[in-house]
């Protein structure tokens, strides 16, 4: 699926192949219905700073070199799953375990923080669990050819039941978020239409999906991502 809007044609540049990078949808059943998790991302970031993202980052070394280590990571999309793994590590403290998430041990995370290569020795220790079954593949999206350089993005999504049940989050020691925020799709694009607040356009695009899904199968958001998955 391509960011280009219908319609538009732009001219070919000389480029290499798109970078494959990853984000994590995560969701929740809130007091007043599903929730979606976003950071706000620090104003000194390269890209989209000041904006409200999804957590994810680019597939490296480490994320390849976790595929051919952990057998717990085999199935399609292991490269990005690894990756969404260990940024959620490193930018929110947690890791997917049974039917939600847990929280690091704070030395775990700081060693991943400090250095990501620190996140396959620790995995392999068994610092925390490395569990994909949960993990929805949403879609991919190829960001439009504006630069050098485009990004073929997997969007990944996991729901984690009951607000009452999904951990704390806190944000130090990364410096990727300075916020994050629990809330409805409606709610943040609203605020997003008033001009109250930036969100990256890929991240617009798949709320808008998600809310249109969530009406259609009774606000059920395990319904609505497997809906969206199978387009």
């Amino acid at each position: 699926m391509s960011e280009v809007p219908e319609g538009v044609s732009m001219a070919a540049r000389a480029r290499g192949a798109p970078r494959p990078t990853a984000t994590m949808t995560l969701t929740r059943d809130g007091p007043e219905g599903v929730e979606v998790l976003l950071g706000l991302r620090a104003k000194t970031m390269r890209a989209f700073p000041n904006y409200w993202a999804f957590p994810g980052g680019g597939v490296s070394s480490v994320d390849r070199a976790a595929v051919e280590t952990l057998p717990a990571l085999e199935g399609p999309e292991a490269a990005s799953i690894a990756c969404i793994m260990r940024e959620m590590s490193e930018e929110l403290g947690l890791a997917p375990s049974g039917t939600g998430v847990i929280a690091l041990e704070p030395q775990a995370r700081l060693a991943i923080v400090e250095d990501k290569k620190q996140w396959l020795p620790l995995a392999l220790d068994k610092a925390f669990p490395v569990e994909r079954q949960r993990i929805r593949i949403l879609s991919h999206r190829i960001t439009p050819p504006f630069g050098p350089v485009q990004f073929d993005n997997a969007f990944l999504h996991l729901h984690l039941g009951a607000w009452e049940a999904v951990p704390e989050i806190d944000l130090e020691p990364q410096t990727e978020f300075t916020e994050i925020m629990w809330a409805k799709p409606t709610d943040i694009l609203e605020r997003w239409k008033a001009h109250e607040i930036k969100v990256a356009p890929p991240v617009v695009t798949l709320l808008m999906e998600i809310e249109r899904t969530l009406e259609r199968v009774e606000r059920d958001m395990e319904s609505a991502a497997e809906d969206i998955a199978e387009r």
